[in-house]
């Protein structure tokens, strides 16, 4: 019970979101062999790391690949994943029960901090600032690397801005929008993990019709539901078992 409130910001990495399994293209192997850099070399190299781009573009499963990358390299690294909504939430809790010092205290044993969606935070200024001066303190001076992902918006990278400023060697890299033939390999790809194939043709057409592979999914789960609803798959989709 202990141990599980004393992680409680923390998520669990998904070990499906590797370097292996996220598709690339031209416009994004720069984002792509910069992370996998920073993961072998985490806490010597761009620190912080800062992953910006639209929802949907690949951002989180990038953070899930470093971690688990770091993981895999040594089964020592203290990786850990959190929404910044979390994490400010937990540390104004702290704060309120007087338990400030408890709080920071966690991060002490911890390689890696993964932090996500920091620009859904950006309401509470003084906050953030106190947040920049508190991470500056527990990793920068130890070493121990950051990554964040925000989204493309300037106006919401406070948090961003403010530990490129404080940290020495830290980088902004953009994730850019997947194109055509990426996005078809993307569909493709879950297509097949959840049991079925899709035709070129098809994967074609929906990946036309989406911008971010958050869209690409969503339209093949409505395409499943459908073919389900009519208690039969469209020639163009069947499942693999059958």
């Amino acid at each position: 019970m202990r141990d599980r409130q004393k992680y409680s910001i923390f998520r669990p990495l998904n070990p499906e979101k590797t370097f292996a399994s996220f598709v690339s293209d031209q416009n994004n192997q720069d984002a792509y062999d910069l992370c996998k850099s920073v993961a072998s070399n985490a806490g010597n190299l761009f620190n912080p790391l800062i992953i910006c781009g639209s929802a949907g573009f690949g951002k989180t499963h990038l953070l899930h690949a470093i971690g688990n990358h770091c993981i895999a390299k040594s089964s020592k690294c203290r990786a850990r994943y959190a929404t910044l909504f979390d994490f400010t939430n937990e540390m104004i809790e702290s704060i309120r029960k007087k338990k400030i010092r408890n709080f920071w205290r966690q991060f002490r044993s911890i390689d890696m901090l993964l932090l996500d969606d920091i620009e859904k935070d950006e309401s509470k200024p003084r906050l953030l600032a106190y947040l920049t001066e508190e991470l500056t303190r527990c990793f920068a001076a130890q070493k121990k690397q950051i990554v964040c992902a925000v989204g493309d918006d300037p106006t919401k990278e406070y948090l961003s801005n403010n530990l490129l400023l404080k940290f020495e060697g830290g980088i902004k890299i953009p994730l850019y929008p997947p194109d055509t033939n990426t996005k078809i390999k993307i569909i493709t790809k879950n297509a097949r993990q959840q049991g079925a194939h899709l035709c070129h043709a098809l994967a074609t057409v929906l990946a036309k019709h989406a911008i971010s592979i958050q869209e690409l999914d969503g339209l093949l789960i409505q395409l499943k539901a459908h073919t389900l609803s009519q208690s039969q798959y469209l020639p163009a989709i069947h499942n693999q078992s059958q």
